[in-house]
């Protein structure tokens, strides 16, 4: 089983969840990250899911049913045209100066 935790944000009504997972398992933690998503939809605004994998479709199709924006965030080249079609795509490095540590 994946040990997850929470990492706390300074704004509130955002929560990050950590998966710590063997590459072994990814599966296993896609699926878990795909359940808490879809589990956890009442309790905010956007999702921010920071992969480009199709496995992740049917979770976000679930989360725009209950009138939830998807913002996918990736790089051009590794993300699928599914979940292109399904979210609002961000690439992430047209916008690596913003996250970057300096």
């Amino acid at each position: 089983m994946a040990k997850k935790h929470q990492t706390a944000t300074p704004n509130p009504k955002m929560r990050i969840l950590v998966i710590d997972d063997s590459p072994w398992n990814i599966e296993s933690a896609k699926m878990t990250l795909a359940f808490e998503m879809v589990d956890t939809r009442e309790k905010y605004d956007t999702a921010i899911l920071m992969s480009g994998d199709s496995d992740f479709d049917v979770p976000i199709d679930k989360i725009k049913e209950s009138g939830k924006r998807i913002i996918v965030m990736s790089t051009r080249g590794h993300i699928s045209k599914e979940l292109l079609e399904r979210a609002k795509f961000i690439d992430l490095r047209k916008i690596k100066a913003e996250i970057s540590q300096k």
